[in-house]
């Protein structure tokens, strides 16, 4: 603590050469910048080296195709299948189907793509979206 107010006074007595006290307060808060960069970072490889860890990247960029246009909600991999969930305008209709909100597609890697082709309710992937149970459970909601 007597080091830190002895270094504030002697920066503090050659402010007037050197800039003023915003150089004063700007080279403190690099200063302290720094220090917490090399904190985080020795706190970070503790973490690493307790706990293991696995570096997050993206590795692709494709587009969900869907029939109508939609505002995307949720997916989900459900059966090696991903399930598209999303909100859309039907206009007049009178009754939603499940395949109007929900969309069952392939997610296979083909070379450096993706693979996101749709897929019929019955042809694999979670069995529920065909059951008759389901259909008349949702179009009760």
């Amino acid at each position: 603590m007597a080091e830190e107010n002895e270094t504030v006074e002697q920066t503090a007595e050659g402010t007037d050469e050197v800039g003023g006290s915003y150089d004063v307060i700007r080279e403190r808060l690099v200063a302290q910048a720094k220090t917490l960069a090399e904190r985080a970072s020795k706190l970070n490889e503790a973490r690493i080296a307790e706990f293991g860890g696995t570096e997050l990247a993206v590795i692709g960029n494709e587009r969900v195709r869907t029939e109508n246009n939609c505002l995307p909600r949720d997916i989900l991999q459900v059966g090696g299948r991903l399930l598209f969930g999303y909100n859309v305008f039907l206009g007049l209709r009178s009754e939603t189907n499940p395949s109007d909100v929900f969309s069952l597609h392939k997610f296979e890697q083909d070379g450096e793509a993706f693979d996101f082709s749709a897929v019929p309710f019955e042809d694999g992937g979670p069995g529920f979206l065909a059951q008759e149970e389901f259909q008349s459970q949702f179009r009760e909601l």
